[in-house]
This record gives structure tokens, sequence and C-alpha cells, in this order.
């Protein structure tokens, strides 16, 4: 039976804990549980762990401008991408996202320098997408605390500046009046002549990548021609200097294609530097992701198991992660607990009210991880596939646990020989 404690007008009867990415643990209420929940919230704010960088690194907006993290707010438009790989076979693309919580604290801050000389300071959880092997849709996330020389980073993106030269305001009138936006691409057309020459001059001069063809829709017998600025690292860069309004206006998800390709820029890490408590800015957006410095960037937070066991509050017995046996029923289905809620509950969706309605928010997330818990154990069970889930993933977890408290040892040799 679960232990009713009386809190303000309701009655506590159980609480979630999560300990990995969209997994949570509902357990009934215990009253020896409140001392240390109590002081460890009075003692650090709900959302610790966030991964953030300090407030002069610079992140783009959805408007293709590079700001200082220091000056987003709530509500603002950012580029970002999938969090996740959507599925087998598939990669990450491009998404625009919007700024849900932004405020600065202090937090220990580590430096990682790359090979171009780029620094950026972050906090120890911050996350990178480190590649593994060649191809374009295996990196995976990576904290920098767990970074190490010769890790390759993908730079997505330059830096760039607002370009307020008279060619770059020549250059956006035009755009703006000949241009359209294609997938991948930035085009405009206009007959052969003196116009069309100085356009291709003025390009040349602002050192901006183009490439020509004859018009296809017009005719052998038309004299129309294209220019295009190929690609989505050089068009948006392109959106971003020249600042065409029109196309600004106009720029959809539908128009960047995928995160990562083949020609994507990978720099390495040459050091990891721990530099003290710093000023940061803990940031979160609404796809958990964010340009930073030109690297992709990932903002989840802490969790709760983890952190409560640092501050001496165990939760005791077997731990059943359904988010594990969600993932033996259905491993090329997605895992987040709103999503798999759609299954074994009627709830609609509530994970866009966490800012709206907090208690409601956090009490949804108790109830729906004790009914998927429920719903699943039935499906395992009706599969045949119970004994399996307790014995390979259920005793396995506080083996998994203990290794990732303690760390696995490295062969900093072959890793090094492996990387060359």
């Amino acid at each position: 039976e679960d232990e009713e404690t009386p809190i303000a007008e309701g009655a506590l009867l159980r609480i979630a804990f999560s300990h990995t990415p969209y997994a949570g643990v509902s357990v009934p209420w215990q009253q020896e549980y409140l001392e240390g929940i109590t002081a460890l919230l009075r003692s650090a704010r709900p959302k610790l762990g966030w991964n953030c960088p300090t407030p002069e690194h610079r992140i783009l907006t959805w408007d293709q401008r590079w700001v200082e993290a220091g000056t987003l707010t709530v509500g603002d438009r950012l580029l970002a991408f999938d969090e996740e790989i959507p599925g087998p076979g598939r990669r990450r693309r491009y998404r625009e996202a919007t700024v849900v919580a932004c405020e600065r604290a202090q937090s220990p801050v580590m430096a990682v320098t790359f090979d171009d000389g780029t620094v950026v300071k972050v906090t120890p959880e911050h996350k990178w997408l480190v590649a593994r092997g060649q191809a374009c849709n295996n990196a995976r996330w990576v904290e920098t605390a767990a970074l190490t020389p010769g890790c390759r980073i993908a730079q997505v993106l330059d830096v760039w500046e607002d370009n307020t030269s008279r060619n770059a305001g020549y250059l956006a009138g035009f755009f703006d009046g000949e241009g359209a936006l294609g997938q991948f691409q930035v085009t405009a057309s206009q007959n052969a002549g003196p116009l069309y020459e100085h356009v291709k001059t003025v390009m040349a001069a602002e050192r901006i990548p183009f490439k020509t063809c004859r018009s296809t829709t017009t005719g052998k017998n038309h004299k129309v021609q294209k220019l295009y600025v190929n690609g989505v690292p050089q068009m948006l860069k392109f959106l971003g200097t020249i600042r065409p309004q029109r196309l600004l206006q106009n720029l959809a998800e539908r128009h960047l294609g995928v995160f990562q390709t083949k020609a994507t820029r990978y720099r390495r890490v040459v050091s990891v530097e721990a530099l003290g408590h710093r000023e940061v800015v803990h940031l979160e957006t609404s796809t958990h992701t964010y340009l930073l410095e030109g690297f992709g960037a990932h903002n989840c937070v802490a969790f709760d198991l983890p952190r409560l066991r640092a501050e001496g509050l165990e939760v005791g017995g077997r731990v059943y992660d359904y988010q594990d046996g969600w993932h033996l029923l259905q491993s090329d289905l997605p895992k987040g607990l709103e999503w798999v809620s759609s299954f074994y509950t009627d709830y609609a969706p509530w994970k866009h009210l966490s800012d709206q309605s907090l208690a409601r928010y956090a009490a949804i997330d108790v109830d729906v991880a004790l009914q998927n818990a429920r719903g699943i154990e039935a499906d395992l069970r009706k599969a045949g596939q119970w004994t399996l889930f307790e014995r390979h993933i259920v005793d396995l977890m506080p083996l998994l646990a203990r290794a990732g408290r303690r760390g696995n040892r490295i062969d900093l040799a072959y890793q090094a020989d492996l990387v060359a």
C-alpha cells in the first residue's frame, strides 16, 4: 500500500525519479524521503547540471544572426536540429527551436581548445556530437568532461557577422527582387547582360562562392541566366551576412535538409582544461539543441537518481527501467515518455505545461510513468519476454550504474592510435 503523506491541500502518494533521458521510475512515497528531498530542493535550483556556455559565446538565431548567449530571452527563435537520429538509415535534420528557459548562474567551467585555435568555454556536462568513424549519421553525444585530445567534433557552420558594406546592400536588394530559396540553395535569375555581369563581379569581390548556369525553364533561345549559392552552410552564411529580408522571412525547415553531410567539416580537440567557477547561461530550447560557435550543442538536464544518490538519498530495491522494457518490445520506435504514453494512457500532450503549470506537469509525469510501466509489463509478459527483461536488463542495471560511477579503464595508447 502507498503511504499517504499529507502535503499542502492534497496527499503525496507517489514520486518519480529520472535516471536516463526520457526514462523514469515511479515509486510509492515514503516519509523518509521528505527530509532529504526538502534539503536538496532548498540547497540547489530545481534544474541542475544544464549544459551551459559562458555568456560571451555566440548562438545562431533563426534569422541567421550569431548573438551572445547572454543576450537571449525566452521566446527567441533559434536554428537547431534533431536531438537524436530519427530512426535506422535516417539522419538528423535542421529544425526551428524556441528558447523556453534562459537564466544566469555560477557553475564549474571547462575550456575546450580545437585544432584551429577555437576555444569554447562550457560546463562539464555540456554535450558535443563526437564522430565515430566516417559515417555522417554515426555521431554520439559526449560530455565535455569525457572529451579527450583527438576527438573529432562536427563544426557544421561558420560564424559570421553582418556585412554592412555597399556591396552587401546592393546584393540584398538584387536577391530580394530576383532571388528565391530552393532546397539547400539561394538562386537568382537575370537576363545575360551588364547587370548580370555586375552582380557576378560584386559577389566575387565579396568572396561569396557561387555558380552559374543557363536557366532551363526558359527555352534554348532565351538568354536568362541563373546564379546560385549552393549547400546549406554557404546558403545560411549568405543569408546571414548579406541579409535579403524577403528571403530571410521565407526561410523554412524544408529548405535546410540534413544536419550533417559528407562535406561537413570536423575539428579535433587539442585540450580540455578546468577553469573553476564562472558565470554561465542556463539555456533550454524546445528541441533540446542549438548551434554554439558553429558546433551542435545539447541542453538536457541532470537526472534525479544520480543527483539524489550524491546527496545521500538512495531509492532502494530493484530498479525497473521501463524505457528499456519498451525498447525490448519496440526497438525501432521513439522512446519519449509523452510518445509512449499514447499507447497506454488517455492523456493529451502535456510536456508544454512545464512553464505554465509545473504542478500539473509533474503530477502527470508521475502518473504516466506508472501507467506506462504497468502496460509495458503486461505486453512483455504477453510476448514471453518478461523473464528476459528481468534477467538481462533489470539485473544488469546495478552493474552498469556502478561502472558508470567508477568509470572504465581506457587503453590510452590504443585510443590514440585509433584516433590518428
